[in-house]
């Protein structure tokens, strides 16, 4: 039997996929992980009907989700963000110091951030780092006073694909100022290198960074804070342009 071959033009070089998110979405899609179809034997002497299987593996799953958000009209972009969004960003991303705030037996979180000046948007991307798939690139970030804000996001958002569960009395203006807040020191304690990253990634809260322009350099700026199902080099196949612009960022201080 032939290997199937995937399609070169659709390669991604992946730093993070979760596969529990992927495999959650894709069993409500599909009632199994596997396709059948039946196909007609005619022999000589036997004809009749057999089943075989098409075997789906974490590609073709992703690809099956990413398909059904879109047709869903769920995917959003950078600009006008849905319950998902997808993009290109340049971003750093590394381990994630929670400062011990996160629970003993968990795996230590990561963090895909960027900013774009021209928006300005920052965009803050989390999850476990069971997920992480390329080890390339990642450094950590520290996030000081604000990390537990962010760590309870993104934690919710690794658990449950949603905001943290917060009492009614909670100060709501206050927890949007520190999780965003978060996002711009930790996007600012990342080290090099800087890629361009693609990602598709369930929205967890979106608003607006006030009084952070010590870490975002203006005085306010758009925010996304979501949960990845993935995120990959833009570029799997750099040219020499790719290469040279490389060398310089993971030579970078």
């Amino acid at each position: 039997m032939a290997p199937k071959f995937k399609n070169l033009a659709d390669m991604r070089f992946y730093l993070y996929r979760s596969k529990s998110k992927i495999d959650m979405l894709y069993e409500q899609i599909y009632d199994s992980a596997r396709r059948t179809r039946k196909v007609s034997l005619k022999a000589a002497v036997v004809s009749g009907e057999a089943t075989t299987e098409d075997a789906v593996d974490d590609e073709d799953k992703l690809r099956a989700v990413e398909r059904e958000l879109e047709e869903r009209q769920l995917v959003g972009t950078l600009d006008e963000p849905k319950d998902y969004v997808k993009g290109t960003m340049r971003m750093r991303w590394g381990l994630f110091d929670d400062s011990g705030t996160r629970p003993p037996d968990d795996p230590p979180l990561v963090f895909f951030g960027g900013f774009d000046s021209a928006g300005p948007l920052a965009v803050g991307l989390g999850g476990s780092s069971k997920h992480v798939e390329g080890h390339e690139g990642a450094t950590s970030t520290q996030s000081r006073s604000s990390t537990p804000a962010l760590v309870r996001w993104l934690l919710a958002g690794q658990d449950h694909g949603g905001p943290p569960e917060l009492p009614g009395w909670w100060d709501m203006d206050a927890e949007e100022y520190e999780l965003f807040g978060a996002v711009a020191m930790a996007i600012h304690y990342l080290r090099p290198p800087t890629q361009d990253l693609e990602f598709l990634a369930k929205v967890l809260s979106t608003g607006h960074i006030h009084g952070h322009e010590h870490f975002i350099g203006v005085p306010a700026a758009r925010a996304i804070v979501g949960t990845p199902l993935y995120v990959s080099l833009a570029h799997p196949m750099p040219d020499e342009t790719d290469r040279a612009w490389m060398l310089v960022g993971n030579n970078a201080a």
